[in-house]
């Protein structure tokens, strides 16, 4: 039924050996499964890789996967087929949690990192780093911003120290960037990334 499809051997094996091996599970195929492997195609991504790491990105709907893409390649981003063939071939799970999110909030997402990095290179870069920052962008990023601010941080100075640890704005909860900045108030740090070091 597979290679009717279009799928090559590589791709079938792949699948199977996954869902064999790693974890005997049931693999939900889209009725749009064409169209994502014309999209894989032109963009040279290897469906084999992309089963392997989340077999749930063939479930997802097309409709709403065009429109991330869409999205992405939008502004401020303007990604290129170069950055997409990245983005997916690496963090294929990003996009289930992107196409659950909805549009707009993805948008509204993309809007406020880029408040933060009005370098669009810089945000590019950090998004490869750290692609679940997209998803991660919610009120508590915005608390983690302010905190930030509060210590003195530039607009500048914040860019430069997201983007060289964009797991901070992820991985640390609020809490922490307080307990961090009572740390940072009671010793006398003047260096802002020092009291930071992940």
């Amino acid at each position: 039924e597979l290679q009717g499809k279009h799928f090559g051997t590589k791709w079938i094996t792949s699948a199977l050996l996954h869902c064999l091996n790693l974890r005997p599970s049931k693999v939900s195929i889209s009725p749009g499964i064409r169209l994502i492997m014309e999209l894989l195609k032109e963009l040279g991504v290897d469906p084999g890789d992309v089963m392997t790491k989340c077999p749930s990105f063939f479930g997802l709907d097309t409709g709403h996967l065009l429109g991330v893409i869409q999205v992405l390649c939008g502004r401020p981003l303007y990604l290129d087929t170069r950055d997409m063939h990245h983005m997916i071939q690496s963090h294929p799970e990003l996009f289930i949690e992107l196409c659950s999110m909805g549009l707009t909030k993805l948008q509204s997402h993309l809007d406020m990192l880029f408040e933060l990095f009005p370098s669009i290179v810089k945000l590019i870069e950090m998004l490869k780093k750290t692609p679940g920052i997209l998803s991660a962008v919610d009120c508590e990023l915005a608390r983690k911003v302010l905190l930030l601010k509060e210590l003195g941080f530039t607009r500048d100075q914040l860019g430069a120290f997201i983007a060289k640890m964009p797991g901070f704005l992820v991985q640390t909860s609020v809490q922490d960037v307080e307990q961090r900045m009572s740390d940072v108030n009671g010793s006398g740090y003047s260096d802002y990334s020092s009291p930071f070091q992940m």
